[in-house]
């Protein structure tokens, strides 16, 4: 889906093309928040916001297999044969990680897992009652993500938008009958109202798409860029794409690991998913925009240099929105009002807020170049990005939990640290893969490599 000629009618169709992705990010970064000042407001607070981390943490591992499945399928879907084949191989991931449910759930297992995160009594128990609402939520993932990759590669991302308008509506539904119906706790309200979310957008995305999948079934050619696909070339795609989405998944659980062994480790596991919500709110932005780089970038990639000064304007004005929101009155509304943090809680943020001011700029940095990656089929350097990424998440953690600093602000400067690194990397290796491209893109090298080198 390559970009008009003009820059202004470029500019145009990458917003047009982008808001409703966007939109759709916003909304579920707002998910977070709302659960959270929920279970805020119920009995113990302080336990149950930090069960709900640690369950949440727990799920984005299990549905790392198949978190990328978006932007593969918007990336290969284009046809019958490629949307029969990559559907059978959602299929099988969706299995995979079903099952991967199921062995957590084992007492014997959750306990090696709750050993090896220090959770004490109360938030161990709150936490596998949580987890057993999260059954359906990585093979709802995958299934959402497949049919909305398919609809992205056909431009129509404002039904996109609509399922995701659902998945808000049902959970909210969820934490308002949990609350008034039943004696169920914070963390089984947050576990609940995640996948009824999920498991209604899933449902939603699928009817939206019913023509759009017809239309695909119907066609008896096969298109240029399905006709030499096999598994063997979507695994081969697919596989370095998994991996890193495992490992950056891994994160969460790995800081809540280390807050453990830092200073303040009960207040910075109860304001750690606060903060995660708040941060994401930012970082939506940038992962909606993955995938709107690869359906722009175009088969010669002429749209990279476009998409890039995009991204860097966007990520500017979210920088100043940021500071305007973490470091104003406004702050203390958010977190205090909103999220229904008490005083005490809500000051252990100002310190991680200051020290993650450019974590928007950065996480846009690193979708545009992972997006151009995909494109270029290069993704073991995604692969590559991640470990470096999260190979000094750790070391840090490492550091604050071995000189006593506070575990939130450690957690802060862990993740910062990481994906500043991890940006460098990409911004080096994909543009030199891109360079070394020049050859077989002769039109459009100069331009391209003038692009590359901004």
């Amino acid at each position: 889906m390559p970009l008009p000629d003009t820059k202004s009618g470029a500019s145009k169709k990458i917003f047009s093309f982008w808001y409703p992705m966007a939109m759709t990010w916003l909304m579920m970064a707002a998910e977070g928040p709302v659960i959270a000042a929920f279970i805020a407001r119920m009995e113990d607070p302080k336990y149950n916001l930090a069960a709900y981390g640690v369950s949440f943490s727990l799920a984005l591992i299990l549905e790392a297999p198949v978190i990328m499945i978006m932007s593969v399928s918007t990336a290969l879907v284009s046809g019958n044969k490629s949307f029969r084949m990559m559907w059978k191989f959602t299929q099988a991931l969706n299995i995979m990680v079903s099952v991967a449910v199921f062995l957590l759930l084992i007492p014997g297992v959750f306990d090696l897992v709750a050993s090896l995160l220090k959770l004490n009594p109360e938030v161990r128990d709150l936490t596998y009652r949580a987890m057993f609402f999260l059954i359906p939520w990585p093979a709802a993932i995958g299934i959402r993500r497949f049919y909305q990759g398919v609809l992205i590669r056909r431009g129509e991302t404002q039904k996109v938008a609509l399922g995701t308008v659902c998945r808000l509506g049902s959970g909210f539904l969820s934490c308002l009958l949990v609350v008034e119906f039943t004696e169920l706790s914070g963390a089984e309200l947050g576990a609940l109202a995640l996948a009824s979310g999920v498991v209604s957008e899933a449902l939603v995305v699928y009817l939206l798409s019913i023509r759009t999948v017809r239309e695909l079934k119907n066609s008896d050619s096969t298109t240029e860029e399905e006709a030499g696909l096999t598994y063997g070339k979507i695994i081969h795609l697919y596989y370095p794409l998994a991996l890193s989405a495992t490992v950056v998944l891994c994160i969460q659980p790995l800081v809540t690991f280390f807050t453990a062994f830092c200073l303040h480790p009960l207040e910075s596991l109860a304001v750690l998913p606060v903060m995660n919500s708040f941060i994401f709110i930012f970082r939506c932005i940038a992962l909606s925009y993955q995938d709107v780089v690869i359906a722009l970038l175009g088969d010669k990639f002429e749209g990279f240099s476009l998409l890039k000064n995009t991204a860097v304007k966007t990520g500017v004005f979210l920088v100043i929105v940021f500071m305007m929101m973490a470091f104003t009155p406004a702050a203390k509304f958010w977190f205090e009002n909103v999220s229904g943090l008490s005083s005490e809680l809500a000051a252990f943020l100002d310190t991680p807020l200051a020290i993650m001011v450019l974590v928007p700029f950065i996480s846009l940095m690193v979708c545009t170049y992972r997006a151009a990656a995909i494109k270029v089929n290069a993704t073991i350097l995604v692969t590559y990005g991640t470990i470096i990424e999260v190979s000094v998440l750790v070391l840090v953690m490492s550091l604050g939990s071995y000189y006593s600093w506070t575990g939130i602000n450690a957690a802060a400067l862990a993740i910062s640290t990481g994906r500043l690194l991890c940006a460098a990397y990409l911004m080096y290796a994909v543009s030199r893969k891109m360079r070394a491209l020049q050859k077989v893109l002769s039109p459009v090298a100069p331009e391209f490599s003038s692009a590359s080198k901004r």
